[in-house]
């Protein structure tokens, strides 16, 4: 969107002067109609996300999920719909041939509200990263600390978090005579390096997550390939046993030699069953269904990666050197790929999220058909 570059032939004062509203406009309005389009997608779809959510939430993920991903499609919808904002903006204000951008600072508030949304993005990454990761590597922890309560507070602090580190504090500086840009990319270095650097954080803790689990899936793994040859020695063990009792004896079972019992205790544990506690653990019970969680949210992860990941690279890039500006846009129009993209794995790998979303719609095209 616009450019920190001053027309020379109109002003010669530096960027970011007090008084200098110059802004070279480079990017043609086809792009700028291209950009709309992929914001206005991902609005639109987070909100069918948040509304089949609110609905009643499928049961082929957890509850604490689900409300994680709605909150996180709550993020990308206003990421859209920032985007959205940028985009007219540019295009009303900015006449086909003009070079002045009046609007300088309001161009900069929406600007880093779009980048402190991708921000909370990654964070709710984080989070649901950290979520799985109790509930298969510590379920008894899991079934203890969490609960509802615990699921909103966290929530409720992701989305502080990120507006107080980044949203805040770069309002404040943009109202600063020397603060505001007319560039997507040419926001301030404080801003750019304090996110990225927070950026690169919580991506490094969310692998860590996700690589403890799929090290504790490796050790499930072997321990369910030992299991048939367990429960079939435990059945050796029975047959001999009966084998030994007295008929008018067999009918009574009274018999339990502590090979059996071991035998038992050692199988009730590879199920993830607690004889003690006559529950069975959280996360290893449901095995299957508990995996097929993981892959899900690491897929969400991986594309979230793949599309946010550029755009900081080249933000980091630009604070120190300056970026050419086509690679920039490349790179910066990923961002609404990655709030579009969750939306089409839930619906692709979900097939009770599918039958919620087809109820909401056919209820809401009668609700309209009606009304009309």
């Amino acid at each position: 969107m616009g450019s920190r570059y001053v027309d020379n032939q109109t002003s010669t004062e530096p960027y970011n002067s007090p008084t200098s509203t110059n802004c070279d406009k480079y990017y043609p309005n086809w792009l700028c109609y291209i950009f709309l389009f992929f914001t206005t997608v991902p609005a639109v779809e987070n909100i069918f996300v948040v509304a089949t959510i609110w609905r009643g939430s499928p049961t082929t993920l957890s509850a604490s999920s689900y409300v994680f991903l709605a909150s996180l499609a709550v993020a990308d919808c206003v990421v859209g719909l920032a985007g959205i904002v940028l985009s007219v903006i540019y295009l009303l204000v900015y006449p086909e041939d003009s070079h002045m951008y009046p609007a300088s600072n309001a161009f900069s508030v929406i600007t880093i509200v779009y980048q402190t949304l991708m921000y909370i993005s990654i964070v709710h990454m984080a989070v649901l990263a950290f979520d799985r990761y109790l509930y298969i590597v510590h379920p008894y922890v899991y079934e203890r600390i969490v609960t509802r309560r615990l699921i909103i507070v966290t929530i409720a602090g992701t989305w502080l978090l990120g507006i107080f580190t980044t949203l805040l504090p770069s309002i404040y500086y943009v109202f600063h005579p020397w603060g505001a840009f007319c560039e997507v990319i040419d926001i301030y270095p404080v801003f750019t390096i304090s996110m990225g650097s927070a950026y690169l954080v919580t991506l490094t803790i969310t692998c860590l997550a996700y690589f403890k689990i799929f090290q504790e899936a490796r050790r499930k793994a072997r321990c369910l390939a030992v299991l048939p040859t367990s429960q079939s020695r435990i059945s050796n063990t029975k047959r001999k046993i009966s084998s030994r009792v007295s008929p008018e004896n067999r009918n009574f079972q009274d018999v339990d030699p502590s090979t059996s019992r071991v035998s038992n205790s050692r199988a009730n544990i590879a199920h993830g069953e607690d004889k003690t506690r006559n529950t069975s653990v959280p996360g290893h019970s449901n095995w299957k269904s508990s995996m097929k969680i993981v892959k899900f949210l690491f897929l969400v992860f991986g594309i979230s990666v793949a599309c946010t990941l550029p755009s900081v690279l080249c933000l980091l890039l630009n604070s120190v050197v300056p970026v050419q500006r086509d690679t920039a846009f490349v790179l910066t129009i990923g961002l609404p790929f990655n709030s579009g993209a969750n939306f089409i794995i839930v619906v692709i790998r979900d097939k009770s999220f599918r039958k919620q979303l087809k109820k909401l719609i056919k209820d809401l095209a009668n609700h309209i058909c009606l009304k009309h």
